[in-house]
């Protein structure tokens, strides 16, 4: 009769085991005698590690060009929904680390075809990368790319007849020029530039603003080359800069003339019949400093024209300045027109 065999613990089945177990100079006493297995083993895990590193999946983000293909004489233009301006989109490419090292921007770019529409506004088109991208990279790393995502997915196009117009030039000035002097005459060359774009952009613009100048304390002409201020993305300048030439004189000084005799437009006989009351008035003149210095009373005209006037007329004075002045007052502005009584001897 067998005697029935005991059982083990756990405890000793595992310390049984602990003690038999293969010792650590056993397993590398071959690799540490054979240098040939030590370097076939190497080898091999290299290739291993290089396999799984260049067979890793990782994404990658890039961002290429939109281009939007529209028929003759019509422009599209591509926002986002939530009115942005567009030219970019991002692709987030899955592909393995060899693939990654690989892939250049240029390899991709994106392309609606827009040629069949005309005045249109696309509020929420979506792009897809079968119909809205073109690999243009090395031929045969196609495969190695799959594309995950194209941000942003949707967008808004609008599509407009394109068209030209001439828009005037605003210099926008700043500031004062330095005491003693005005700002003068303003010159902008070119006057006009001609834009072009979509006809719903371009029929808001009534001027182009340059961007902002400074006469702070100026004293004397500037001469600039200044850019044209802000646009919308849509619209494109025939000129982006313009010259403008800011004039900046002394300020005008002024001057009272007295006993300034009153002429009157009409043949001589006719003037011993008539007489003007009054016959001198007092004219106030305004003019640079050098030339307002230099004036004197003879070189002012008063005048009145007496054509089909008679006794008891008022007739409005006209004067003539020298040049480069101006005349601020006239008083009195009219004469009376009286009739010469002949003396009875």
């Amino acid at each position: 009769m067998q005697t029935p065999k005991k059982k083990r613990s756990v405890f000793k089945l595992i310390k049984h085991s602990w003690r038999n177990r293969p010792t650590i100079k056993s397993i590398i006493t071959p690799f540490a005698k054979n240098w040939g297995t030590r370097i076939v083993a190497l080898i091999i895990a290299f290739v291993c590690w290089g396999v799984v590193k260049t067979t890793e999946k990782t994404t990658v983000a890039i961002n290429v060009p939109l281009e939007l293909a529209t028929a003759k004489g019509y422009e599209a233009y591509a926002r986002t929904t939530n009115g942005l301006p567009l030219q970019d989109i991002t692709l987030n490419i899955l592909c393995s680390r060899r693939g990654k090292n690989a892939l250049r921007s240029i390899d991709y770019k994106g392309k609606i075809d827009l040629t069949s529409e005309i005045e249109n506004i696309i509020p929420s088109y979506q792009l897809n990368s079968k119909e809205n991208l073109i690999y243009t990279g090395p031929s045969g790393n196609e495969d190695l790319y799959f594309i995950k995502s194209i941000v942003p997915s949707k967008i808004r196009i609008t599509i407009d007849k394109r068209t030209y117009k001439n828009i005037p030039v605003k210099p926008v000035i700043n500031g004062k020029p330095a005491d003693g002097y005005i700002l003068s005459k303003i010159t902008v060359e070119p006057p006009v530039i001609v834009v072009n774009g979509p006809s719903s952009s371009v029929d808001k613009i009534s001027e182009l603003k340059t961007k902002p100048i400074n006469i702070d304390g100026l004293n004397k002409t500037l001469p600039v080359n200044i850019g044209i201020g802000p646009v919308s993305p849509d619209v494109v300048l025939g000129n982006t800069k313009v010259k403008v030439r800011i004039g900046i004189n002394t300020s005008p000084k002024q001057r009272t003339f007295e006993h300034i005799k009153v002429k009157s437009l009409m043949a001589l006989p006719f003037e011993n019949f008539y007489t003007l009351e009054p016959s001198e008035i007092k004219v106030i003149l305004k003019g640079r400093d050098q030339i307002i210095e230099t004036t004197v009373p003879k070189d002012i005209t008063a005048f009145v024209d007496m054509t089909g006037a008679t006794a008891g007329y008022s007739l409005l004075i006209k004067v003539i300045p020298p040049a480069n002045c101006n005349v601020v007052s006239v008083m009195p502005s009219t004469v009376t027109v009286r009739e010469n009584i002949p003396q009875v001897k």
